[in-house]
C-alpha cells in the first residue's frame, strides 16, 4: 500500500466513524479529540497493544474502535483482544455494529461500566495493557485521572502490563502540569514505571479552550509488592472526588447513559 493510498484509507474509515459517533455530552467529558490527532494516536499505541489483552477504560473517541478498523484493512498491527468499557450504551452498542460491520467483532466486546463502581470480579486482572483518555480533572489536581487510571490498573496488573494515559500537558496551562505530575507520581508510588510522555499530542473540539493540548503517557507495571490503590475493590460516593466533571457538574452523576439518551442516576455509596 502506497503512503497516498493508507492516508486516503485512514481518513476514510475515520469519517465513517465520526459521521456515526454518538454525539458527546460536553457536561461528562466527553470531547472529541481533533480527527488527524486521534489517526496519529491510534498509529502511535497500536504497535504497543499488538497481541496484547487491552481494556478501554472509557473511550468516546473510539480509539478502540479505529483500531480494530484500521487493523481490518492491515493499516495497524491487531491486539490480541480489546474490551470496552463506558458507562455511555450509545457507544457500547455502536462500537459492536462497527466491529460487526468490519468485520472484527472476534476482537472488539464491550460493556457498560461507571468508573464509581467497584471493578467487577470478572475484569480484575484480566488484561496485560490498557488505555485511558479520562475527565481531566481541572478542578481537582487531576483526581478524576487517577481513578479510571487507578481502575485500569486493578484490570492489567500483571509485571510487564503496559498503561496508556492521555491527560492534559500544555506549557501555557499550570493546572495541567500540575495535575500531570501528581500523576505520574501516584503510578510510581503504585508500582507503575513512566516509560514516555509525549506532550502536546492531541488537540479538542473544545468551545471554552480550543488551544488545549494533551499528552499520552505510557506506563509499564513492575514486579514485586506493590501498594494498594485507592479505591480498590468498592465503590467510590461522588462526592469523595470534588469536580469530577468540573464546577459546573453537581453529584449526583449518571451511572448510565442508556441507548436512547435517557440519564440512569443510581449514585453508589462509600463502604
Amino acid at each position: 500500500m502506497t503512503p497516498e493510498t493508507q492516508h486516503s484509507t485512514e481518513t476514510t474509515l475515520l469519517r465513517r466513524w465520526e459521521a456515526t459517533r454518538p454525539a458527546s455530552l460536553r457536561e461528562f467529558d466527553q470531547i472529541p479529540m481533533v480527527g488527524v490527532d486521534l489517526v496519529e494516536s491510534v498509529k502511535a499505541v497500536a504497535p504497543r497493544l499488538a497481541d496484547r489483552r487491552v481494556v478501554f477504560m472509557g473511550d468516546h473517541d473510539g480509539v478502540s474502535v479505529l483500531t480494530g478498523m484500521f487493523a481490518s484493512r492491515g493499516l495497524v498491527p491487531a491486539p490480541r483482544s480489546m474490551h470496552l468499557l463506558d458507562f455511555d450504551e450509545r457507544l457500547v452498542e455502536r462500537a459492536r455494529q462497527v466491529a460487526a460491520e468490519y468485520g472484527f467483532s472476534h476482537l472488539l466486546t464491550a460493556e457498560l461500566y461507571n468508573a464509581f463502581d467497584a471493578v467487577p470480579a470478572h475484569l480484575v486482572g484480566a488484561f496485560d495493557a490498557f488505555y485511558t483518555n479520562p475527565p481531566y480533572g481541572m478542578s481537582n489536581g487531576g483526581e478524576s485521572v487517577r481513578l479510571f487510571m487507578g481502575r485500569a490498573m486493578e484490570m492489567a496488573s500483571a509485571p510487564g502490563s503496559l498503561g496508556h494515559v492521555v491527560l492534559p500537558c500544555d506549557p501555557q496551562r499550570p493546572w495541567t502540569q500540575d495535575a500531570a505530575a501528581r500523576t505520574t507520581d501516584f503510578a510510581e508510588a503504585h508500582g507503575w514505571d513512566t516509560v514516555e510522555m509525549l506532550c502536546e499530542c492531541h488537540g479538542y473540539h473544545l468551545d471554552d479552550d480550543p488551544q488545549l493540548r494533551s499528552a499520552l503517557l505510557t506506563l509499564r507495571a513492575r514486579g514485586g509488592h506493590r501498594a494498594r490503590l485507592p479505591w480498590q475493590g468498592r465503590d467510590v460516593d461522588h462526592h469523595e472526588i470534588a469536580h469530577f466533571y468540573g464546577r459546573s457538574v453537581a453529584p449526583p452523576y449518571p451511572r448510565y447513559i442508556r441507548s436512547d439518551g435517557r440519564r440512569v442516576h443510581s449514585t453508589p455509596v462509600a463502604s
